[in-house]
């Protein structure tokens, strides 16, 4: 009878170690598995990192053309102040644009200073080829009779392209709204400076002085 029941035991004892041994061998295969291919550990902050713009590393701090000095700060708006150039700027394809706005600190004058980023150089020329164009086909888009284009006026630089033109527009209470563009073009950046104006004098040669050293103010920034 004692006999008996000592193998009992033996066999249970066997049974008990054997399923000991073999959740321990499971254990083991799991963590060398979990140890071969270990998941890669990523940083929280690492999804919070802004990805860095590398156009605007290209944008000078500040205005482009204009002097503090005589121009103020004023609300951001990019509606172009020239009629001529107020198609959507998107179509020019730009990677980045930035517009700031300014009055004058002893008139009524108006400005807007504009830079635009592109892909390549070849891009940037293309659309300074489009905004002169905007200018010279002005008055057939517009069918306005009270808005008068004058062409572009090259300005003497040693790479890109330097411009400006003026665009005149009628008043019912007389005289004349004066735009003046600079259009400056250098490697894969577009520069436009509008300075808008109440004018009696329809004559474009008035600003030119003013206009010139403010496109020359602008390449010798972005060249």
């Amino acid at each position: 009878m004692g006999s008996n029941m000592d193998r009992r035991q033996s066999r249970l004892r066997a049974v008990l170690v054997a399923a000991v041994l073999s959740s321990l061998l499971g254990a083991c295969a799991t963590s060398a598995a979990s140890t071969t291919n270990p998941k890669p550990y990523v940083p929280p902050e690492a999804f919070d990192t802004p990805t860095l713009d590398p156009s605007s590393e290209l944008i000078p701090d500040g205005p482009i053309f204009l002097p503090l000095q005589k121009w103020v700060p004023s609300s951001t708006s990019d509606r172009q102040l020239n009629p001529c150039l107020r198609q959507p700027f998107v179509v020019l394809g730009a990677d980045k644009v930035r517009y700031r706005s300014f009055h004058a600190a002893h008139s009524d004058a108006e400005a807007q200073d504009m830079l635009a980023v592109f892909h390549d150089r070849y891009a940037a020329r293309e659309a300074a080829y489009l905004l002169r164009l905007w200018q010279a086909t002005c008055t057939h888009r517009l069918h306005d009779r009270s808005v008068t284009a004058n062409r572009a006026r090259p300005v003497t630089s040693d790479r890109g392209s330097v411009l400006w033109f003026t665009t005149f527009q009628e008043r019912r209470s007389g005289g004349y709204t004066r735009s003046s563009t600079g259009l400056v073009q250098v490697g894969r950046l577009v520069g436009l400076v509008t300075v808008q104006s109440w004018t009696r004098h329809h004559n474009p040669d008035m600003v030119e002085p003013a206009l010139v050293r403010m496109v020359q103010r602008g390449y010798s920034r972005l060249a």
